[in-house]
């Protein structure tokens, strides 16, 4: 039997969620009715060192400029079934689509929250009019939360279009030689770990650091407004209350030593680092525009995801809050994440949707 040719197009080897989970189901894809291909257009990024095979990579700056070679590698491989999962991009192969430059099978993963993310100035505004109206070209929509099911079915996408496909965490390995680290810092230690831009919303919180005296931040991650960041910092002089780590390629000691995971973005999908925090035993705060993070009643029931409205309730919890017993020697907490998608079970689902959508 014929093989199914997919192609996975990425813009780069950026370090993001999105970016991990489809780098993680190529290098664990093994499947006799399904073979995979990366594209990538800039190959460029801390993840670059993944280990794959059948990946075409390039050095074009902008996505735009990989058009002409990305239609060239459809026809030179035989592609039938593409993957993305960039609105910017899966609107381009959609068009394609629709004008008939292409007739490959289309599996969108939307990695967030569309009317949230693509509202926040003119350029991603005109983005989100035509991604609403291309979608429904897509043979197939997968979403990682029930709030993103709910709000494609209101876009009118049919609902046997769309698959809840979570995110995968492999517990096991991260967990494994695990030694939870901190720093000297006797209180409460916050860790974030993410890109350093806007929409993870670091600026929202300095200020309630600023008022609370027992805590300090970590900040784990590179990105464009690190500057803006730290100038903010130096301006209302709380610079010993926070620190800067840089890109760290594995910080799960550090996670996994810290008192609570924060994640104060303006808007999420279904963030890997939450997931990971809570396979650490370490509890998250995160801010109410996350919300995949409501799909996870337990630990919000028992406190380990703590969901805060704005920065009053911020600084309310921030002060219920208390350090692990064992701040001086910290040891690794129980799991925590009970909702879990191993990433042999992601790989198997994704590879038999890639294989249903070409019947």
């Amino acid at each position: 039997m014929k093989k199914i040719r997919s192609m996975v197009i990425l813009p780069s080897y950026a370090g993001g969620g999105a970016e991990r989970v489809l780098l993680n189901f190529l290098s664990n894809s093994i499947s006799k009715q399904v073979s995979n291909k990366l594209f990538v257009a800039d190959a460029k990024g801390p993840l670059k060192n993944y280990f794959l095979k059948n990946q075409l990579e390039f050095k074009y700056s902008r996505f735009i400029y990989a058009i002409p070679r990305l239609v060239i590698e459809i026809r030179k491989n035989k592609i039938d079934v593409l993957i993305s999962t960039f609105p910017n991009i899966s609107a381009i192969i959609l068009l394609l689509k629709k004008i008939k430059i292409h007739n490959c099978k289309i599996i969108i993963r939307q990695p967030n929250m569309i009317e949230n993310s693509l509202s926040k100035s003119l350029k991603l505004i005109i983005l989100k009019f035509f991604y609403k109206k291309l979608i429904h070209y897509s043979d197939a929509l997968i979403v990682t939360s029930e709030g993103m099911k709910k709000e494609s079915l209101y876009n009118h996408i049919k609902e046997e279009k769309i698959y809840l496909l979570r995110n995968p965490v492999n517990i096991s390995s991260i967990r494994k030689n695990r030694i939870p680290t901190r720093n000297n810092f006797k209180g409460i230690n916050l860790v974030f770990v993410g890109r350093l831009v806007f929409q993870k919303g670091l600026d929202r919180i300095l200020f309630t650091i600023k008022k609370i005296n027992n805590i300090k931040l970590t900040i784990i991650g590179e990105g464009s407004e690190k500057k803006k960041l730290q100038s903010i910092i130096k301006s209302i002089g709380i610079e010993k209350k926070v620190e800067f780590l840089g890109y760290v390629e594995r910080p799960f000691d550090r996670i996994a030593g810290s008192d609570y995971f924060i994640l104060p973005s303006r808007w999420e999908g279904l963030p890997n680092c939450v997931l990971e925090s809570l396979s650490l035993g370490t509890p998250v705060i995160a801010f109410s525009e996350i919300i995949a993070l409501k799909d996870y009643k337990k630990n919000i029931s028992e406190r380990s995801i703590i969901i805060v409205n704005g920065e009053k309730n911020l600084y309310k919890e921030l002060n219920k809050l208390e350090v692990r017993k064992d701040y001086l020697k910290p040891t690794l907490r129980k799991n925590l994440l009970y909702k879990n998608i191993s990433p042999k079970e992601y790989q198997q689902k994704l590879n038999k949707l890639v294989f249903n959508v070409t019947k």
